[in-house]
């Protein structure tokens, strides 16, 4: 799987939501090589979520390393009183995997990882995921018309879902929204050559 782009990373993780060890297993052999080719030659088996298992809560326990109950994000909203809004980065409480790294003098880069708008500072660029804005805000400022020049568009969802939109019309576009996340990601490990690399693929998940 390693490439010129990938070859020099001290560490790379990928996440594809949603696509657990028992899906995975049910799926026909062929339907997913590469993933198929690392689990042959690594090490795997099932995993239990975190409490509660939602999108907003799990990731940020991934890249913080402590329950809801630290890192202080339990769903997709936040209430005050009778007040309510979505969560976003300002809510986790705790220190992400980059900001500690960066802390150590490593630098990372991080693409679609849910829960990070907006993104804090750290040593290495970071393009939000899910729950952001279409046009969220990147670190660094401008990031994301860099890539966009450099790669042609980037969204980070799925334009095919008006209603009228057939189901090949929809496959289509999560096809095309996971290209986007590898050509970026590819993009910034050649621009940045950072020690870690995290990219996340929701499209599985829907």
């Amino acid at each position: 799987m390693a490439d010129t782009a990938t070859a020099d990373i001290e560490t790379l993780v990928f996440g594809v939501d949603a696509l657990s060890h028992d899906i995975l297993s049910r799926l026909p052999e062929g339907t997913a090589p590469t993933i198929e080719s690392l689990v042959d030659g690594g090490a795997s088996g099932p995993l239990e979520s975190q409490l509660p298992p939602w999108t907003p809560s799990a990731w940020p326990t991934i890249y913080t390393g402590v329950n809801p109950g630290k890192h202080g994000i339990y769903g997709f909203l936040r209430f005050e009183g009778y007040d309510w809004d979505v969560v976003n980065a300002t809510d986790i409480h705790e220190y992400t995997l980059w900001e500690l790294l960066s802390q150590r003098g490593r630098t990372s880069i991080v693409v679609n990882a849910p829960v990070t708008h907006p993104p804090p500072t750290f040593d290495g660029a970071l393009i939000p995921g899910y729950i952001a804005p279409e046009d969220p805000e990147c670190h660094p400022d401008g990031l994301l018309d860099e890539v966009r020049e450099a790669i042609g568009e980037y969204r980070l969802y799925n334009k095919q879902l008006s209603d009228g939109a057939t189901k090949a019309e929809r496959v289509a576009g999560y096809e095309d929204v996971v290209g986007m996340r590898g050509r970026a990601f590819r993009y910034l490990l050649e621009r940045e050559t950072p020690d870690m690399g995290f990219v996340q693929f929701q499209q599985s998940d829907t």
